[in-house]
């Protein structure tokens, strides 16, 4: 979870920094972050983490 929040974070200072938009996309990411995990899949398989940060 700690890397969808970096990712999130990547470019700003911290995640207070977040626009409104990003930090509502990185809300609704971590709640299927936890779908996942509960489900057993993977975050690459679902789509979660990006290939690099930026």
């Amino acid at each position: 979870m700690k890397l969808l929040i970096d990712q999130a974070c990547f470019g700003f200072m911290g995640i207070e920094q977040l626009p409104d938009d990003d930090l509502i996309q990185l809300h609704k990411d971590l709640e299927r972050a936890e779908d996942c995990m509960r489900d057993g899949v993977s975050f690459e398989d679902a789509g979660l983490l990006r290939s690099r940060y930026g």
